[in-house]
C-alpha cells in the first residue's frame, strides 16, 4: 500500500507513484521539511516561453522567502532549508528542461 502523503506528492506534480516504489521509497524525517517547502513553492517557477519550448528558469526566491515566513519554521533553520531546496530545484530543472520532454 502506498504512503498517502507520498502518493499526494506525486499527484501534485501530475504523476502517479509507480507501484515499484510503494514499498521501497522512504522519505527520511530529516528531509520532510524541505520536501514540504518544495511542494509549497510548486507554483512559483520563473519561466520563459519561446517558439521552441517552455523553459523553467528556477524558483522565484521572493516566493520561497514568503513560504518560509508563512511556514512557521524557525528563522535559524532557513539557511539550511534554502540550501537543500536549491539542490531539489537544480534536479527538478534538469528533469523539467530535459530535451526528452519536447519530443
Amino acid at each position: 500500500m502506498a504512503d498517502p502523503i507520498l502518493a499526494a506528492q506525486f499527484k501534485a506534480f501530475g504523476g502517479q507513484m509507480p507501484e515499484s516504489l510503494c514499498d521501497q521509497f522512504v522519505l527520511w524525517p530529516e528531509h520532510y521539511p524541505v520536501v514540504q517547502l518544495f511542494l509549497s513553492c510548486q507554483t512559483q517557477w520563473r519561466s520563459v516561453a519561446s517558439s521552441a519550448a517552455f523553459v523553467r528558469l528556477g524558483l522565484d526566491y521572493t516566493a520561497v522567502e514568503s513560504a518560509l515566513r508563512m511556514s512557521g519554521i524557525a528563522r535559524r533553520q532557513w539557511p539550511k532549508l534554502f540550501k537543500d531546496l536549491r539542490v531539489m530545484e537544480y534536479e527538478a530543472l534538469r528533469v523539467f528542461n530535459s530535451e526528452d520532454d519536447w519530443d
